[in-house]
């Protein structure tokens, strides 16, 4: 909640915490959550959250980083257990804060912000392959079923027979090869095929 202007927190009557802008504020309920932020602006917040307030050798912001970091958030929900498991801030205190100089607090948080901005482009950049992919596919699938994927290679391979001539093509080839495996001469007509010689042929479709 932020605190308005003619309106002292300490006037009212709460079980809030007053933050100030560069205050850590981390949700105590749920460690595993890892609900970390640096307050922007002047508030209030309710117990849930735990107001830190770094000293000026702390970089607010390297702290909230810390926080959120893999190893704390494995500390912090294994230090505390139940249903509704809450971490107050002396259990907090036992983790081991490195604390390099200010200058090297800066860099780390500068360097932080700028791989967040490169996932963030990669992930955009992501997003617009993904978006020219699906419009790929659509346009390859209407060339192909308009005829346009094929045209250059059916304008260089013209068709030597008709549908018709291909499907009699087949049926003789395959009465060919029935009468073969039934030991009968190779020039025996496709009509004089018996019922035995016929089930080896494979059915045409009418259409």
């Amino acid at each position: 909640m932020k605190v308005g202007a003619g309106q002292a927190f300490r006037e009212m009557r709460s079980a809030a915490s007053a933050f100030q802008p560069g205050d850590v504020l981390y949700g105590r309920l749920r460690p595993y959550l890892n609900k970390v932020w640096c307050a922007t602006f002047a508030g209030a917040c309710s117990g849930e959250l735990i107001v830190i307030r770094p000293s000026i050798e702390l970089e607010a912001r390297y702290l909230a980083f810390l926080l959120h970091s893999d190893a704390f958030v494995e500390f912090a929900s294994h230090a505390v257990s139940g249903d509704r498991p809450r971490i107050d801030f002396g259990t907090m205190g036992d983790y081991p804060v490195p604390v390099p100089p200010i200058n090297v607090q800066r860099w780390i948080v500068a360097r932080i912000d700028e791989l967040f901005a490169e996932i963030d482009d990669g992930e955009a950049a992501l997003a617009r392959a993904q978006d020219d992919l699906a419009m790929w596919r659509k346009a390859l699938l209407k060339a192909a079923v308009t005829g346009e994927l094929t045209a250059d290679w059916r304008a260089a391979n013209p068709p030597i027979e008709t549908g018709v001539e291909l499907v009699n093509r087949i049926l003789e080839e395959r009465a060919h090869i029935a009468s073969k495996r039934l030991g009968k001469r190779r020039d025996k007509a496709p009509e004089e095929i018996t019922s035995a010689q016929q089930r080896l042929l494979w059915p045409a479709p009418d259409g």
